[in-house]
Formats: structure tokens, sequence, C-alpha cells
């Protein structure tokens, strides 16, 4: 094998590479998908506004499985969508109730 043919390769990789077309994602990351259980566990919340609920009271509540609820809890907290707040007893801190976050502004509100 000659480096010029090992240069030759490298660089038909590189060309090859710029020339695809970029793949559409249909599910792009970051964007609720209706019917998916972080938009079920959302309007779950907003309807129910006030109240706080457990992870455990909203896995029943939406019929999702604990894995499911526990992803979608953990990313609506990370976009801000749902606050979290400590139980009243102490138990565990990790025990945390959830509930629609009303002060969330959306990208294009926070524009206007």
């Amino acid at each position: 094998m000659s480096t010029t043919w090992m240069v030759n390769q490298l660089q038909s990789l590189a060309e090859n590479r710029q020339n695809k077309a970029k793949r559409y994602n249909p599910h792009p990351p970051g964007v609720l998908q209706e019917g998916g259980t972080s938009a079920i566990v959302l309007d779950f919340l907003k309807i129910n506004q006030p109240r706080l609920f457990t992870a455990g009271q909203l896995i029943h509540a939406v019929g999702r499985s604990h894995a499911a609820v526990s992803f979608a809890l953990l990313y609506l907290r990370s976009q801000g969508l749902i606050c979290s707040t400590e139980r009243c007893d102490r138990r565990n801190t990790r025990y945390l109730k959830y509930r629609y976050n009303t002060n969330y502004k959306s990208v294009s509100e926070a524009e206007k």
C-alpha cells in the first residue's frame, strides 16, 4: 500500500460524506410528540393545574409505565414545563410532587 493510495482513499471518503444529503428525522429530539408520554403527562398536569401529584399518582392516572413517566418528568422539568417540590412529610427528599409551571414562557412567547 502506498501513501498516495491511502491519501486518495481518505479524500474520496471526505467527498462522499459532504455529498450525502441530510436525512429527514420525523421525530426530532426536544419536540413533544402527540400521544407520547411526555405530552400526556403535561396535558394531565395542565388540566389539574393547582394540584400536586407524586410520580406514582401520575403513573396510575395516565396509565403508562414507570420508566416512561419517570423519563417524561425528568424531560419536562429540564424544559421548565413543570415544577417539583418536596413532599411535606419529609419521608425522603427524593419523593417529589409535580405540577404544571404556570410561569413557563415558550420561545415564541418570550420574543413578543
